[in-house]
């Protein structure tokens, strides 16, 4: 005879054998469900040795990121301060971020662009914190 706590201990194993066996179907594909298909690539932009993601497209670019980091220096200096002469530092500050060169290393995902590492020599990215 088997107790209430192994009769429920079998219905948790067979209905678990039922979701395994009829429950992961792995013919199935996004196609067969319905679902949008994502046509979303990655580029590879040999040139700058970076990698452009679609997300990309949603944000600002280098330089723009440039031109406003040189943008809010002034209203950032006056609001800090009460003096009504920009100080040669901020200018410079400013100048500093619109004339920035790319950094052109993206070696988030390894060493795939191998003419920017035949350029450029191989350098560690992760050092160890040395």
């Amino acid at each position: 005879m088997w107790s209430g706590r192994h009769r429920l201990i079998g219905i948790l194993a067979a209905g678990a054998t039922a979701l395994v066996a009829f429950g992961c179907d792995q013919s199935a594909d996004s196609d067969d469900l319905g679902l949008p298909t994502s046509s979303a690539v990655a580029r590879l932009n040999l040139d700058r040795a970076t990698i452009e993601l679609p997300l990309d497209a949603y944000g600002m670019s280098e330089e723009e990121q440039h031109i406003v980091a040189a943008a809010i220096q002034f209203p950032f200096f006056e609001c800090m301060t009460d003096l009504e002469d920009v100080p040669d530092t901020i200018l410079q500050a400013a100048r500093d971020e619109l004339e920035w060169t790319p950094a052109a290393l993206d070696w988030r995902y390894g060493y795939w662009n191998t003419s920017a590492v035949a350029e450029l020599g191989w350098v560690p990215v992760f050092d160890g914190g040395s």
